[in-house]
């Protein structure tokens, strides 16, 4: 079967047109992917910034409670009553650090 001269333009047209829209069509998902990919890195890292973050708030709050603990033990007379129950049983007095 012979084309004529306008159907061969057609069809190279044709074909340049899905060739040109594939192409569009792979760029659209190529920048799907690098943005899903983006995404991706971004939660990774969002993760381990709360991860940390986490971590600093656990340690603040140990901190906190070791100080409360202190302070509870300070302001009544637990102090004196364990340096009596120390000096009674011959126990060197270890609870100058408190």
């Amino acid at each position: 079967m012979e084309y004529t001269e306008n159907q061969i333009i057609d069809i190279i047209l044709k074909d340049l047109y899905s060739a040109g829209s594939y192409s569009q069509y792979l760029d659209s998902k190529k920048r799907e992917i690098s943005t899903e990919m983006q995404t991706k890195e971004l939660t990774k890292h969002n993760i381990r910034l709360n991860n940390w973050k986490l971590s600093i708030a656990l340690i603040a709050a140990i901190i906190s409670l070791i100080v409360s603990i202190f302070a509870i033990l300070k302001s009544s007379n637990t102090i004196e009553r364990l340096r009596e129950l120390f000096h009674q049983n011959g126990i060197k007095d270890v609870t100058h650090w408190f």
